[in-house]
């Protein structure tokens, strides 16, 4: 029996996975330079960051109350640790880990989740924890900066949303086969396997001439 198959192959260009966090450029800053982030996760319990720097690479929360204002401080100029300020600069913790790189771009996120302000490393929250503090009461992500304190520059990323993908190609194929097979081959560079979408209809005249056999049977 002759099948006829319609094969609707897509190709993406772009393919997000799950909770994949995307990052991209924000700025470079110089000494004493300042970046207000637009970003489209200010009301999301995490918020991610990428610094390349030496020190003194800062992110600020500032809060419509000025005592719920922090800043995250990357690389104290004389420890190169992680120190988290109030308003008045004043250290309120601290790690003691070395975080920063002058040549690689290092990740790091915050949550604010359950009143605690948790900072870790790496793009997956909960991992890699460094600093952890408790937070005021209405403390939220608020206008965010990238500021830079100290001699040299710094690099920063920002989360961004995944760009929406549309297809790079869409192969519609008319295939005739009397073999089923697993896969097969639909040019030189795509093969359609088991995983592609393949609609099967048979063709009514080989219905029919399936009922005129078994009549003359």
């Amino acid at each position: 029996m002759k099948i006829f198959a319609f094969l609707i192959l897509v190709l993406f260009a772009d393919f997000a996975m799950g909770n994949d966090i995307r990052m991209s450029f924000a700025a470079k800053l110089t000494k004493g330079g300042i970046h207000l982030v637009i970003t489209d996760f200010a009301n999301a319990d995490d918020f991610y960051v990428g610094v390349k720097a030496c020190t003194g690479a800062m992110v600020t929360f500032v809060n419509s109350v000025n005592e719920n204002t922090r800043t995250v401080m990357f690389g104290n100029s004389k420890t190169n640790t992680v120190q988290l300020w109030n308003r008045s600069h004043q250290v309120l913790a601290e790690s003691y880990e070395v975080v920063l790189d002058c040549n690689e771009m290092k990740y790091f996120w915050m949550n604010k989740a359950n009143g605690v302000l948790t900072v870790g490393r790496g793009l997956q929250s909960g991992t890699d924890i460094i600093l952890q503090y408790s937070l005021p009461d209405g403390f939220i992500w608020g206008r965010i900066f990238f500021q830079k304190m100290g001699e040299d520059e710094a690099e920063f990323e920002k989360q961004v949303k995944a760009p929406f993908s549309s297809p790079d190609s869409v192969y519609l194929i008319n295939l005739e086969t009397t073999n089923e097979s697993d896969s097969f081959s639909v040019n030189n560079n795509i093969v359609a396997s088991s995983n592609a979408v393949i609609y099967t209809q048979t063709s009514q005249n080989t219905s029919n001439n399936q009922d005129s056999e078994q009549e003359a049977s």
